[in-house]
């Protein structure tokens, strides 16, 4: 139903200032926890409690459960699923969902967003397409891009050629963006 209201331009969103920790996240990892201890894997999460983002909290729940059933399918078993958010001092709140997983292909990370397109076997090649209309919604974007991993900790790819790659393992990192000035409604 999401999609297409998506896809025939008619999804309407209802942004309302929300605690983004208690009323996005913690319902998502909540209802994700069972998938994540059948892989072996937990959540690190950097969010800060007290962020107060203006969304529609509930499509916003959409995007983390299409990002995260992904990054659960597609991520090694018995590793960690990193959320992260950082402030740039822009206009955008910036979120990302990162895990150790096979690279994805640089000549795939735009076409992955595109209806339909999975470069793996068993996807329907419509979570990130839903996810992407969602977060246009919001005023934002979303890509993909690479990351490599020490234990505990997740590292962008400037700040993982100051380290040793050779000893790291690599994954793949989902970052989207929100407005900060989103209208309430």
């Amino acid at each position: 139903m999401i999609y297409s209201k998506i896809k025939a331009g008619e999804l309407e969103i209802t942004p309302r200032k929300v605690n983004f920790y208690r009323d996005v996240l913690e319902r998502v990892l909540d209802f994700q926890e069972e998938y994540t201890l059948k892989k072996g894997m937990r959540f690190l999460c950097d969010v800060p409690k007290d962020l107060e983002v203006i969304c529609d909290a509930d499509y916003v729940e959409v995007i983390y459960n299409n990002l995260l059933t992904n990054a659960i399918r597609y991520g090694e078993e018995g590793t960690e699923i990193f959320i992260g958010y950082s402030d740039k001092g822009d206009i955008y709140h910036y979120f990302s969902v990162a895990t150790v997983s096979e690279p994805i292909p640089k000549e795939d990370r735009e076409v992955i967003f595109k209806r339909y397109v999975t470069t793996r076997k068993n996807g329907s090649g419509i979570g990130l397409d839903v996810a992407r209309g969602l977060i246009r919604k919001h005023g934002g974007k979303i890509w993909v891009e690479p990351c490599y991993f020490l234990p505990g900790k997740c590292l962008w790819e400037e700040a993982a050629n100051q380290e040793d790659k050779d000893k790291m393992n690599e994954g793949n990192n989902f970052v989207f963006t929100i407005l900060k000035k989103l209208k309430e409604t």
